[in-house]
């Protein structure tokens, strides 16, 4: 992860459903690693539906994951500028305190389906917290 864009506020902030994916998406890689002819996409249930994806680490503009030709908007830039805000907030006030982490999960190519609906989405940030289960899902 490139992350060099991170307040000290949030550096202290752990969400253990995010460590639990990015551990099962490392888990995928590696089964790919060892078959190149399976992949893998996240599986993430919500109360909105089933969504899935490829997860892209959030700071990976430099990354295959994350390619984006000069015409897409990059939706992992909204936490950019949120860091940013409380980057500034930190240098002129002590203690800050935020009411929630707010982590979420970034991924493309995604499909949502509820209700026998499918919407697909060129990429899609979910809040950590809205996820209620998790899986891969061969591809």
């Amino acid at each position: 992860m490139h992350d060099t864009l991170t307040p000290n506020v949030l550096k202290v902030e752990f969400s253990r459903k995010v460590i639990q994916i990015r551990a099962l998406v490392a888990l995928g890689n590696n089964q790919t690693k060892n078959n190149p002819g399976k992949k893998y996409q996240l599986l993430l249930v919500t109360a909105g539906g089933n969504i899935t994806g490829k997860y892209c680490e959030l700071f990976c503009s430099d990354e295959t994951c994350c390619e984006f030709n000069n015409t897409e908007f990059d939706i992992s830039k909204v936490d950019e500028l949120a860091n940013k805000v409380l980057i500034d907030a930190e240098a002129e006030l002590v203690n800050i305190k935020l009411v929630d982490n707010a982590e979420f999960i970034k991924l493309t190519d995604v499909t949502i389906e509820r209700n026998n609906q499918i919407t697909e989405v060129p990429q899609l940030n979910i809040y950590a917290d809205q996820i209620i289960a998790f899986s891969l899902i061969e591809s």
